[in-house]
C-alpha cells in the first residue's frame, strides 16, 4: 500500500480529497485502532487531540517522525492532549510497528483511504518521476468540541513535533 498512480484513480473511482479548514468542525471517522477496537472521533474529544497522517510504517521519514512523537508523548500528556496517529497500514502492520519501537499511543488503520480521503491528505505527488497519489504528512489539532484549530500540512520540518507542542502550551497552558 502507499502510492497509486494517477491514471489508477479513475479505474478505481476515487474522489478528489476535500478540503479541510481550521476553525471547521473536523470530520468524524469510524475506523479499527491498533488496539483492535473500533473507534470514531468523539473517542478522542474529551481532551484536545493531535491527529497526525503519515503514509506508511515503513517510510524512513515516517519512522522518525513517530519516533519524534513518540519521545515527546508525556509533553503531550502532560498537557491534556491526545495524540493519535493514521496511516493507510493495516491493524497487523501497525503492531508490528508499535512493538519493535514502543510508541505508547494508537495508531489509525486508514487501509480504505476512507479518514486520508475526509481529512484532504490524500493528495497528488509526484514520485520518482511519477504523479501518485498519497497521504501527505499532516498534523491536525482538534479542540474538545470537535473544531480543528490548527492544521500542520506537508509536514518535513524536523522541528515539526516541536511546533505542535509549542502551540499546544500557547492554547492550552494557563499564563
Amino acid at each position: 500500500m502507499g502510492y497509486i498512480l494517477l491514471k489508477e484513480i479513475k479505474r478505481r473511482n476515487m474522489a478528489d480529497s476535500i478540503q479541510i479548514k481550521e476553525g471547521k468542525r473536523a470530520p468524524d471517522f469510524v475506523v479499527t485502532a491498533s488496539n483492535g477496537n473500533e473507534v470514531s472521533l468523539s473517542n478522542f474529544l474529551d481532551a484536545p487531540l493531535a491527529l497526525f497522517f503519515y503514509p506508511k510504517n515503513t517510510a524512513q521519514e515516517c519512522v522518525k517522525a513517530l519516533c519524534d512523537f513518540r519521545d515527546h508523548f508525556a509533553e503531550f500528556k502532560n498537557l491534556g492532549v491526545r495524540l493519535v496517529g493514521a496511516s493507510v497500514e493495516t491493524l497487523d502492520s501497525h503492531n508490528k510497528f508499535i512493538s519493535k519501537y514502543n510508541i505508547p499511543f494508537l495508531l489509525l488503520c486508514d487501509k480504505d483511504m476512507k479518514i486520508s480521503k475526509l481529512y484532504g491528505v490524500f493528495q497528488p505527488r509526484k514520485v520518482a518521476g511519477s504523479k501518485v497519489w498519497a497521504v501527505v504528512r499532516t498534523t491536525f489539532v482538534i479542540d474538545e468540541k470537535g473544531v480543528i484549530v490548527k492544521i500542520y500540512d506537508n509536514v518535513r520540518n524536523p522541528d515539526h513535533v516541536e511546533e505542535v507542542l509549542t502551540f499546544l502550551r500557547e492554547r492550552y497552558l494557563p499564563v
